[in-house]
């Protein structure tokens, strides 16, 4: 956004100059939209310890993929956590597993682009 402003370009022209940039807006709008998921279904997440280290597994794997630290450090708190609990570990509930997958999925798919354009580079 600072690089148009500063260069009076459109928005277009600055991601289609900028590829990691279009990259990182979909990283940081998947991660809102997993923040507001994991919000609406906290209780379920939470209701069965499977559910919690299942989506806490995805999130680490994935975060690492785009290179996202700080939520791997995070995430990587909550792995912690869970394994010093006893209980099933195996993910209850759909709605925990589609999304996570889905999300995986899209930080898989940012991870590939974000190869190609340094090995085009």
């Amino acid at each position: 956004m600072l690089t148009s402003s500063v260069a009076k370009q459109n928005i277009n022209i600055v991601l289609d100059n900028t590829p990691l940039i279009a990259i990182d807006m979909i990283v940081a709008l998947t991660d809102f939209i997993m923040g507001y998921y994991i919000w609406l279904k906290k209780d379920l997440i939470l209701k069965y310890e499977g559910n919690y280290h299942f989506l806490m597994f995805s999130q680490a794997i994935s975060q690492l993929m785009v290179g996202n630290i700080f939520c791997l450090i995070l995430a990587l708190f909550g792995i912690i956590r869970i394994n010093e609990q006893s209980g099933k570990l195996k993910c209850q509930s759909s709605f925990i597993k589609v999304p996570a997958v889905i999300f995986l999925t899209i930080f898989g798919f940012c991870l590939v682009l974000t190869i190609s354009i340094f090995i085009r580079k």
